[in-house]
């Protein structure tokens, strides 16, 4: 199983960003209840059907209408605890793989911070392949890859990310 996230490495990613320990973990909390990974030691994940869509443009809608379809929803998502929604999820993305790797790839949320896969070039990676390889290897490699994107994510809801009295949630 990789490695949890440390006080430390949360204490380093506030220093680099400028803000408050409770800010970051409180974006962990709230996208992955804190874990990056299931108990299994896969990724935690969430694919979203819609994302898929737009970058398969909709050539598997008809034949795969819960992986693929023009507007977001929450209908889709796997039901149960978390262990058995994460597994679910991971489901869906090996199936949507098999349809369009790439697409499939760019429209799952991954990992503690929940960081979209199209969103692999903000957060320093040159491709989708070399994002995912990367946060696969631990919570580290996923709060290295969320500092980058932090400042645009900031700037689209700035009460989430820069409320210096936002609470910690762990």
């Amino acid at each position: 199983m990789p490695d949890s996230l440390t006080q430390a490495d949360f204490e380093a990613a506030a220093s680099f960003l400028n803000c408050d320990v409770a800010a970051i973990k409180a974006v962990a909390e709230v996208e992955s209840r804190g874990a990056g990974f299931l108990k299994d030691g896969r990724l935690r994940v969430l694919f979203e059907g819609h994302q898929f869509h737009k970058y398969c443009k909709g050539a598997h809608q008809t034949t795969h209408p819960t992986l693929c379809h023009a507007k977001w929803t929450k209908d889709f998502y796997c039901k149960g605890d978390a262990e058995t929604r994460g597994a679910g999820e991971l489901a869906r993305l090996e199936t949507a793989k098999g349809l369009d790797k790439r697409a499939a790839l760019m429209s799952c949320s991954i990992g503690r911070f929940q960081v979209m896969g199209f969103n692999f070039a903000i957060c320093g990676f040159k491709t989708v392949e070399e994002f995912w390889t990367a946060l696969a290897k631990g919570e580290k490699q996923q709060l290295d890859a969320f500092c980058p994107g932090f400042p645009f994510w900031a700037s689209r809801t700035p009460t989430v990310y820069t409320n210096a009295s936002l609470p910690c949630r762990s």
